[in-house]
């Protein structure tokens, strides 16, 4: 997965921000407000692939990118990136995003983006033996698998945008083993 960072202040403290403009909310890692004893919101967090995790807050904290400071309430979450920079810091701190230079301007300064590529080892999965899984139903299969996953479930699923030839399967990661 592809994602544009800044690398920033939150509470004082430097962090790699990810700039997601899918995102209408900021939110901020537990391990930068780790010295916090919120409470459970009563939302959760999901992500597109389903998965959902509690909220904790809002609280108020102090975001500074380009020596611009703003204070955002905003929810902490257990999650790997430290901070998501939402649309609510986009819009309020009047950011502009040229993806085809890969700048990012805050109120008119410049700011260093950085892209940064993760790469998934891909993994070969072959059904163990031929299985006919007729149309709007589901089917446990064995499978093998070239390069395994702890704790991982997949998926198959037909081609629907008519892309692969007749037969083949388009596979994907339902949820994510623990990190």
């Amino acid at each position: 997965m592809d994602s544009l960072r800044v690398n920033r202040k939150v509470n004082s403290r430097t962090c790699s921000l990810v700039i997601d403009m899918a995102s209408g909310q900021t939110f901020v890692s537990s391990n930068v407000l780790q010295d916090l004893d919120l409470p459970e919101s009563s939302q959760q967090l999901c992500g597109v692939t389903g998965h959902c995790t509690e909220l904790r807050g809002p609280v108020n904290v102090r975001i500074d990118v380009a020596g611009l400071e703003v204070v955002l309430p905003v929810y902490m979450v257990e999650m790997e990136d430290s901070c998501i920079l939402g649309l609510d810091y986009l819009t309020s701190m009047a950011c502009q995003l040229d993806l085809q230079l890969v700048k990012l301007s805050v109120q008119g300064r410049s700011v260093p983006v950085k892209v940064v590529r993760r790469t998934t080892p891909g993994s070969e999965v072959r059904a163990l033996r031929t299985t006919v899984v007729p149309p709007r139903s589901e089917k446990l299969l064995q499978c093998r698998v070239s390069n395994p996953i702890d704790g991982c479930l997949g998926l198959v699923e037909p081609d629907r945008q008519g892309k692969l030839k007749a037969g083949e399967m388009v596979g994907r990661t339902v949820k994510a083993g623990a990190n």
